[in-house]
């Protein structure tokens, strides 16, 4: 639950308080009661904590993928973590896969006994 802004030319986070982007860009800014509301940004308050996002995208990859498609520009962070993890679950699937296949050749060759 934490406020980001994203800057419009690189997309990279930034606490809410930030005033310059490492791009150069510079946030507009004004006081607003302790808090600095972003004029030129919108900032996306994550009400849902990431680690939902990590397990859909690992439990279900082409979800994971979906998602990261959907959210890549509004969410970056969400789909982040959904497009990480699911392209991950893709990866131990075909290792175990790959695995399974050597077992199952290697037994029925008699390689292993």
């Amino acid at each position: 639950m934490s406020n980001i802004k994203y800057c419009p030319n690189c997309q990279k986070q930034h606490d809410v308080n930030a005033k310059e982007c490492e791009c150069g860009f510079k946030f507009v800014v004004k006081e607003v009661e302790d808090e600095i509301a972003s004029t030129n940004t919108i900032v996306h308050v994550d009400t849902v904590p990431q680690f939902v996002w990590k397990l859909i995208g690992f439990i279900c990859p082409l979800a994971g993928l979906i998602l990261y498609i959907i959210w890549r520009k509004r969410w970056p962070e969400r789909a982040k973590n959904a497009g990480k993890f699911a392209l991950t679950s893709v990866i131990l699937v075909v290792v175990i896969l790959a695995l399974l296949i050597f077992y199952f050749v290697g037994k029925a060759t008699g390689d292993i006994v």
